[in-house]
């Protein structure tokens, strides 16, 4: 009887190697799984639900069994001619353990999410903690800049004063008549040559009458309009030797123009009275820069009037010009709203829109162009406006740069950057061509 037990029993497993007995079943139905995001597959809710043994026979036996022992309802006495039946229980207790009715679908997938979340938890975490390092690099990054420039304009100051003291003024020749001409020449050599034409000028490069310079700076005393023409009567081997006076980045002539000395001058001269070689000296700002060749020459002189001048690298002479049209373009602006004179009216009555115009403006350079202002440009530019005598002439030419950064936002539908100052050239009908 026992035998027979034994038989029933191993029937299943001899199915199972037996191709001949093996029942026909339906092949498993391939799935490719999508692809993740993450790269990996993305897992089947059919292998999810009911995970497969191993593939092969010992698989398939497992399987046969489990069906004989469910329909013969034989218990399974193990002896020591049963030892091989062994790994077929474990195999079938594994299975147990990864059986759907244990285990649903629901469980397995809550667990997944409940893991990814975690995962998701964790690289969140690490992820703030790498943007608040990248933040604090950041911050770090930005005060080394600002240390790196002030150490560079201290630097540059100091090369610029010891160019000053180490510098001999050089006899030059002055075209302009000038205050600021006569400022010049009167602080400068005693070969000095002052001209007031251009056919005086072009005749003392061409003959040099008396002690006039072969060489030396050519300080351009004169207004804006001259220096084309000016420029184009000096012989090409002498135009590094220009000195263009009144630079303020708001016409295409001195600022544009190649090589040369250039200077942005924030000081005030006198008329002279009383035979004076030149007037009284008024240099509240302390803002006036020059560039170039003959830079040392030119501050060298104005030191002998006290007036404050630096040495400063092309991009801090172009912001003291960008600093001065803006001025130019705010004073003469609100002066002529309100009918003024002159320039110190505009301060002395008109102060705080006069100020206010100016920080309009000033945003525009910084945000725009890229311009660093001094800290105290406002109270320096008042100061400096307070003691003028200048005429209030409004130059729809000097806005241009202003305009078209305003024009070009409008266009873009965008908030115009200087609205005060555009409405004040409609108002004033002196809107740029």
């Amino acid at each position: 009887m026992r035998r027979v037990s034994l038989l029933l029993c191993l029937l299943p497993l001899a199915a199972a190697f037996s191709p001949s007995l093996t029942p026909n079943h339906p092949p498993f139905a391939t799935h490719t799984a999508p692809r993740c995001v993450f790269g990996a597959s993305r897992l089947s809710l059919n292998s999810m639900a009911s995970p497969r043994l191993p593939s092969g026979a010992f698989g398939a036996a497992a399987s046969g069994m489990r069906r004989g022992w469910r329909t013969s309802g034989l218990g399974l006495r193990m002896g020591a001619d049963e030892e091989q039946l062994g790994d077929v229980v474990a195999q079938l207790e594994m299975e147990s353990a990864l059986d759907p009715k244990s285990h649903t679908l629901v469980e397995r997938l809550e667990h997944t999410v409940a893991e990814l979340a975690e995962l998701k938890d964790t690289i969140e975490a690490q992820v703030q903690v790498a943007e608040d390092q990248l933040a604090q690099k950041k911050e770090s990054l930005e005060l080394l800049k600002e240390r790196i420039r002030m150490l560079t304009d201290d630097l540059q100051e100091a090369k610029g004063q010891d160019l000053i003291d180490h510098t001999k003024v050089h006899a030059a020749i002055v075209v302009g008549g000038g205050r600021v001409g006569s400022l010049l020449k009167g602080l400068g050599h005693a070969d000095d040559v002052i001209v007031r034409s251009t056919s005086e000028y072009k005749y003392q490069l061409r003959e040099h009458p008396g002690n006039a310079p072969k060489d030396g700076p050519i300080y351009l005393a004169v207004p804006t309009e001259k220096i084309d023409e000016l420029y184009e009567a000096t012989p090409e081997e002498r135009r590094d030797d220009l000195v263009y006076m009144g630079s303020h980045g708001d016409d295409a002539g001195p600022s544009k123009k190649e090589g040369g000395t250039k200077a942005a001058i924030f000081f005030q001269v006198d008329t002279p009275t009383d035979g004076e070689p030149y007037g009284k000296v008024i240099d509240p700002s302390g803002m006036s820069v020059v560039s170039g060749k003959w830079a040392g020459d030119f501050a060298r002189r104005c030191m002998k009037a006290d007036i404050q001048t630096h040495i400063g690298t092309p991009e801090q002479l172009e912001a003291a010009q960008l600093t001065y049209l803006l001025w130019l373009c705010s004073v003469h602006t609100v002066g002529k709203l309100h009918g003024k004179v002159h320039v110190a009216e505009v301060e002395k009555e008109h102060g705080e829109e006069f100020e206010s115009m100016l920080r309009e403006l000033a945003g525009v350079l910084v945000k725009e162009k890229g311009v660093t202002l001094i800290d105290d440009f406002v109270t320096r530019l008042r100061e400096y406006t307070a003691g003028l005598d200048a005429r209030v002439v409004v130059k729809p030419a000097r806005h241009k740069m202003f305009w078209d950064i305003s024009q070009a936002h409008r266009q873009n539908k965008e908030e115009d950057p200087c609205p005060q100052h555009s409405k004040a050239l409609k108002k004033l009908k002196a809107i740029p061509s």
